[in-house]
């Protein structure tokens, strides 16, 4: 271990940042809500642009509705659109646009501009639908003309910890591993965190551990940081505004509401997630080490040019079909 490098922190690397900065929600959904905390933190740190974004992948029910408590029906899939079909935006980049708080796709409101809504931060979305190389090109353009010199991913849960050799296979992974897989390929410096440590329910608990420790052990570790009062606020607000069963875990965490909860996802009756003290800590992590030490499966989607193309490496890799190819919405109720 002594002759092991020793990889700078999340807050050396941001301040040794002399550009701007990206925050970006890694899985979709509502991830980008955690933007906030790093966001706030980065300019702290005296950089003064940060933009943030995330990832057009949002799980929308009935009639454009965030995911409810509803039984009859569960958002069972996401939908993933291309960043030209939103409205009241600016294209910068085939698969990047900067939104505003008017930008809608087919009438439904992403999560993003609720967040360009409320906050000071420039805001964009990423589309999936030209694969991981498109991702990739897209960003690095951003990247360049925009003069950034970090990009920090946040992921609330630990889907993004899939190994393949769990006890359970995590229900929506595919988007996080394309998002992974991204992160390789950036022109600038990458962060990986995860916060609301398993608060998706997507791995048992001691495979997240033994994942995270697989990760530590290989060096991949960057240090941690918790959620202010202030962010904690904010966080919240916005998860009242675009309701999300797993983002606000984080939060209600944050309140000291630990334990054994059932959140209204994958199935009628819901699924039991278990908080703790640790829910609202961000974990970082070198994406690289993360890669290379347990997220192997993430190459296999690297050079993809299209959304098939990914679902289809991901699935010959991991033996799970990928959560764009599900339903939207499953019915539990008969006619």
């Amino acid at each position: 271990m002594t002759d092991a490098p020793v990889r700078p922190s999340l807050i050396e690397l941001a301040s040794a940042c002399t550009g701007a900065a990206i925050v970006f929600g890694h899985g979709g959904g509502g991830d980008a809500v955690q933007a906030v905390t790093i966001a706030r933190l980065l300019n702290q740190l005296g950089i003064r642009e940060v933009y943030v974004g995330g990832i057009a992948s949002s799980w929308w029910g009935e009639e454009g509705k965030p995911i409810t408590d509803s039984t009859a029906s569960v958002v069972f899939g996401p939908t993933a659109y291309p960043v030209t079909d939103l409205t009241d935006c600016e294209l910068v980049a085939p698969h990047l646009a900067l939104v505003t708080p008017a930008s809608r796709y087919k009438g439904n409101q992403p999560v993003e501009t609720i967040i360009a809504e409320r906050h000071p931060w420039p805001t964009f979305i990423v589309d999936v639908t030209g694969g991981v190389r498109g991702m990739v090109t897209s960003l690095n353009a951003f990247i360049r003309e925009r003069d950034v010199g970090l990009f920090v991913s946040l992921d609330c849960g630990a889907d993004s910890l899939h190994s393949g050799t769990e006890s359970k296979s995590p229900h929506t992974p595919f988007v996080d591993c394309m998002s992974t897989a991204m992160l390789l390929g950036l022109d600038c410096p990458t962060v990986f965190g995860m916060v609301g440590f398993g608060c998706d329910g997507e791995l048992p608990e001691e495979d997240v551990e033994r994942n995270i420790g697989t990760i530590m052990r290989a060096g991949g570790f960057l240090g941690a940081y918790g959620l202010t009062q202030a962010d904690v606020r904010d966080i919240g607000a916005l998860c009242a505004a675009f309701p999300d069963p797993i983002e606000v875990w984080v939060v209600r965490a944050a309140r000291g509401e630990f334990g054994l909860h059932t959140v209204p996802i994958n199935a009628p009756w819901g699924q039991s997630i278990h908080v703790t003290p640790w829910s609202p800590v961000i974990l970082f992590f070198d994406p690289h080490v993360m890669v290379d030490a347990l997220v192997r499966g993430a190459r296999a989607l690297e050079s993809t040019e299209s959304l098939a193309a990914a679902e289809d490496a991901f699935a010959a890799t991991y033996g799970i079909i990928p959560e764009t190819r599900y339903v939207p919405v499953l019915r539990f109720t008969r006619d």
